[in-house]
């Protein structure tokens, strides 16, 4: 008797947690990606000259800015194009001061919105993925090299979207270098930072992965891991994680006093000179 009025609560329990487990891997997308669809800034904001790019995807749109090199462009700067990928939240207008700060350093930079962001159009299905992404990055680089006649290409990406420009680096060993900032190890161990979610077998739950650390081990080209010292979101532990899996010539630069979203800001001259020293690196 005891074990029949046992059962019915753990069969309840257990039908509430498959219940969870499912609800979370539908819903999934939604704690990975924050998209705006208005912008708010341009790389005016800053002083930058830019041209509206509208480039095609899968029969797709994207929309993007390029800021041309600036007549005075110095070495080690001169000749490189950076290709920017923002991370999960906002879009490019979130983004357009610190892309008119590396567009003043000497590089010419192409920036855009993925799929589900800005006036870029909808993922197929409405559902930004990491796949969408990968290919939203492989139509970036096409157009850099297609359309601007991009040699060196750097990559450059902050937060999630060091996940995108890590990918493009392991697809494209050609490019110059990969710049990540602010950048995590794996999806994974985002998710397990929090306790509720390692409650749930979430390695099964997640089909996206954006495995960063396992990426960069094929990595052979110059590499530079940016990371505030007082980011919060991301721990910087994961920075050093990553700059000890790639294998080429790299360097790691822990900003004190830096959040997530300041490090430049709070670094003043100084990360031009990192970035620099990263270049000086390439062949």
């Amino acid at each position: 008797m005891l074990k029949r009025a046992l059962l019915g609560p753990v069969v309840v329990a257990v039908g509430v947690y498959a219940v969870l487990c499912v609800y979370l891997y539908s819903v999934q997308t939604q704690f990975i990606f924050f998209p705006s669809r208005t912008i708010e800034f341009t790389p005016a904001v800053g002083g930058c000259s830019y041209e509206d790019v509208t480039l095609a995807v899968e029969g797709q749109k994207l929309h993007g800015w390029w800021l041309p090199a600036p007549l005075d462009a110095k070495p080690p700067f001169a000749g490189k194009t950076l290709v920017y990928f923002h991370g999960n939240g906002g879009n490019v207008g979130a983004n357009a001061g610190h892309t008119c700060r590396l567009n003043r350093l000497g590089f010419a930079v192409f920036i855009f919105d993925y799929r589900g962001y800005g006036q870029s159009d909808a993922p197929p299905g409405g559902k930004i993925h990491e796949r969408t992404l990968y290919e939203d990055g492989e139509a970036a680089l096409r157009y850099v090299k297609s359309e601007r006649r991009a040699e060196r290409v750097v990559l450059y990406g902050h937060s999630l979207g060091g996940a995108v420009a890590i990918e493009m680096a392991k697809r494209h060993p050609e490019s110059a270098a990969l710049i990540t900032e602010a950048a995590f190890t794996s999806l994974l161990d985002m998710a397990n930072k929090d306790p509720v979610f390692r409650l749930f077998p979430v390695g099964l739950i997640l089909d996206q992965k954006m495995e960063n650390e396992a990426k960069l081990r094929e990595v052979r080209m110059p590499v530079l891991v940016i990371h505030g010292k007082a980011d919060t979101l991301i721990p910087p532990a994961m920075a050093e994680r990553l700059h000890s899996a790639a294998t080429g010539p790299k360097r790691l630069y822990l900003v004190a006093g830096a959040g997530h979203d300041d490090v430049a800001d709070t670094a003043g001259a100084d990360y031009g000179a990192q970035v620099a020293a990263l270049l000086e690196m390439v062949k």
